[in-house]
């Protein structure tokens, strides 16, 4: 990176950000470009802190609008050079070889790695599976999920009501859910919350099965 050796300033991170922007390749900067850029933010956050009882509110204001204009930058130049890098992910996951890159930091490539390990795999569990007509792992890993949801459900709504037969003609009637049962008649069996079972037993409308 040119002038690798000096601080930050705003004219070279603008440089910077200027040239990543109008290249389609990853640029070649300065390794320890994170370290200058978070000793530039808080030096200028000092600065800005520091001034308070010593410079005017205009020139504070300044310093403040100098501040938000760094970081809009930095921004900027973070998210040009990850979209480079997740479009090389996408090219690397899509030939399965490995794509040597150049000029991309050490952070950026732990970034890149873990994006071209997620894409690979996503493909082989589901572009693999679709181009050979079967189910994707997923789908297939739902589907079992759902019908087991589904079966427990079932298993867990009848261990919470009783197996009725009733002896008596029962109108139509709303639970304490608001759920509506019958009409029964006598002899119809049919599975009630306990708490509703419990009632017509004793009052002899219905017999526990």
């Amino acid at each position: 990176m040119e002038n690798d050796t000096i601080g930050l300033t705003y004219e070279l991170l603008f440089k910077i950000v200027r040239n990543e922007r109008k290249n389609p390749d990853l640029q070649n900067i300065d390794k320890d470009i994170y370290e200058k850029i978070i000793d530039y933010v808080k030096n200028k956050d000092d600065i800005y802190h520091s001034s308070k009882d010593s410079v005017t509110q205009k020139e504070q204001e300044k310093i403040q609008t100098q501040i938000k204009n760094i970081k809009k930058l930095i921004k900027q130049l973070f998210n040009l050079r990850e979209k480079k890098i997740i479009i090389l992910a996408i090219n690397t996951a899509r030939t399965s070889s490995e794509i040597k890159i150049k000029d991309i930091l050490p952070e950026e490539k732990k970034l890149y790695d873990i994006l071209v390990e997620v894409l690979s795999e996503f493909r082989k569990s589901v572009l693999d599976h679709l181009l050979k007509g079967t189910y994707p792992e997923y789908v297939e890993k739902k589907k079992t999920r759902r019908k087991k949801g589904k079966q427990k459900s079932e298993q867990e709504n009848k261990s919470n009501k009783i197996k009725v037969r009733f002896l008596d003609n029962i109108p139509k009637f709303v639970g304490p859910e608001l759920e509506i049962y019958g009409p029964f008649e006598p002899n119809q069996i049919f599975f009630l919350p306990t708490q509703i079972a419990k009632i017509l037993v004793d009052k002899k409308r219905a017999e526990k099965i």
